[in-house]
């Protein structure tokens, strides 16, 4: 079982303003990237559940989207004020993985909501994040890069779903990955942990990227099919699809 915090709870949500705000007081005049708003999850993106059992126990202690869009506004606002000076960084992600309706992967709605109210209350702070970027196929229908490249007046950070070098399947092609990352012209890329040591990988993704930039998509798209490296077969659906019974 999934354990969490009742994010929403008075008492908790003292104790993390009061932590946040020591934060604030050491960085606030630092030069920073941005800061990433957190508050009404529990984990780096907006998770705060697995499982169907997960949010009916939530549902049971009071949560709805309506609570969750509420908070994430006030946690918004709260991060605007005590880091003035800095970038805000809304990571987008699904509320749940759990397949219980409204809370399921459906929180599209719920995010681009978010995105409104921060670009109209902090105009010119927001930045757009995903830990999605994957080189499995072109990822032309995940709403969380549609959004980065529908909204692309805002900057936005990627960081891979997978390590290159521990979970192959998972994260795909160095070349596939360039291809995405094209299509978002992220403003920072970050490297999950596992290929922080894999220079030459690094050294790849890098060189292959400032190829594709110098195309195109279209013309980087074609270039990797005369070359052999596009791919629509996504190997992390192989990958488990092949371990089934």
């Amino acid at each position: 079982m999934h354990r969490s915090p009742v994010v929403w709870d008075p008492l908790y949500k003292e104790l993390w303003r009061r932590l946040v705000l020591q934060v604030a007081g050491r960085y606030r005049d630092t030069p920073l990237l941005g800061v990433a708003i957190h508050g009404h999850n529990d984990v780096f993106e907006m998770y705060l559940s697995r499982k169907d059992e997960e949010v009916k126990r939530l549902k049971e202690l009071g949560w709805s989207l309506d609570l969750a869009e509420k908070e994430w506004k006030e946690w918004i606002d709260f991060f605007a004020k005590n880091f003035p000076s800095t970038r805000l960084i809304l990571v987008m992600s699904p509320i749940s993985l759990a397949s219980s309706g409204e809370v399921g992967q459906g929180t599209e709605k719920f995010v681009r909501r978010l995105v409104e109210y921060m670009d109209q209350r902090h105009p010119g702070r927001l930045v757009l994040m995903s830990h999605a970027l994957n080189g499995r196929t072109e990822q032309n229908r995940y709403w969380a890069m549609e959004l980065c490249v529908e909204r692309a007046d805002l900057p936005n950070i990627q960081e891979t779903v997978g390590s290159f070098a521990d979970h192959p399947e998972r994260q795909g092609s160095v070349e596939m990955t360039a291809l995405n990352m094209r299509r978002l012209n992220p403003s920072f890329y970050r490297a999950v942990a596992g290929d922080v040591p894999e220079g030459a990988t690094m050294g790849r993704l890098l060189a292959e990227y400032e190829r594709a930039r110098k195309m195109t998509l279209d013309d980087y798209r074609k270039d990797l099919q005369k070359r052999g490296l596009f791919t629509t077969n996504d190997t992390w659906r192989v990958a488990k699809e092949q371990k089934q019974p």
